[in-house]
């Protein structure tokens, strides 16, 4: 944080270290600036669009958050307005704040999300039809999308999961990420699988093998 307010010439730190607080509770949320800048001032803290518009913008520069924009499915565009934020390393949660609980589906969605990003793919938040998909992955002209649950324990949670991923018509690999200790069968084409074998599966598809 030192680093970040000399290097920018902060005026007052003690409102980007409560911005970055902010950020870190809010982790897969989508919001868009104007959206922050009101929660902030709900919690009696005065920052203007354009500070918190400035303020993120060096926490993204100095790799502690990445911004994910929204991505229109069908119509293939890069949306305006609304994105989410991930941190650049989950210690930073640890470390900062006193509980490890902000939402383990989130935690693990930051995972996966650093996941792709260490295996070089371009990272949107998808759009279709009004449904959200987690993940749309682009890697040299080859896209992988990805739902994540924390766990697969109802019925109800599988058909939210596959059911997103089906309103996806193309022959793009399809997957669903959880942390069940068990594989579940292909649907429909949707494959499942755990988080600790992701790096395993998108380095088969990034060599050209059967998926």
């Amino acid at each position: 944080m030192n680093d970040i307010v000399k290097r920018f010439n902060i005026k007052n730190p003690k409102l980007l270290a409560l911005l970055l607080d902010f950020m870190i509770d809010n982790i897969g949320h989508l919001f868009s600036l104007n959206a922050i800048a009101k929660k902030l001032k709900a919690n009696s803290i005065n920052l203007t669009v354009v500070t918190v518009g400035n303020y993120i913008d060096y926490l993204e520069r100095t790799f502690l958050l990445h911004a994910v924009w929204r991505y229109d499915i069908r119509g293939k565009k890069i949306l305006d307005g609304e994105r989410k934020y991930y941190l650049n390393d989950l210690g930073f949660s640890n470390y900062l704040q006193s509980s490890f609980d902000n939402g383990i589906n989130r935690r693990l969605e930051n995972y996966v999300y650093l996941v792709l990003l260490r295996a070089g793919y371009q990272v949107y938040v998808g759009n279709i039809y009004n449904v959200e998909i987690d993940f749309v992955a682009e890697r040299n002209q080859q896209v992988i999308y990805i739902q994540v649950a924390y766990l697969l324990h109802s019925e109800a949670v599988i058909q939210r999961e596959y059911g997103n991923l089906e309103k996806v018509k193309d022959h793009w690999p399809k997957i669903v990420v959880s942390l069940d200790e068990v594989s579940f069968p292909s649907k429909n084409g949707i494959r499942h699988v755990p988080a600790w074998k992701l790096d395993e599966i998108l380095s088969a598809v990034i060599l050209a093998k059967n998926f």
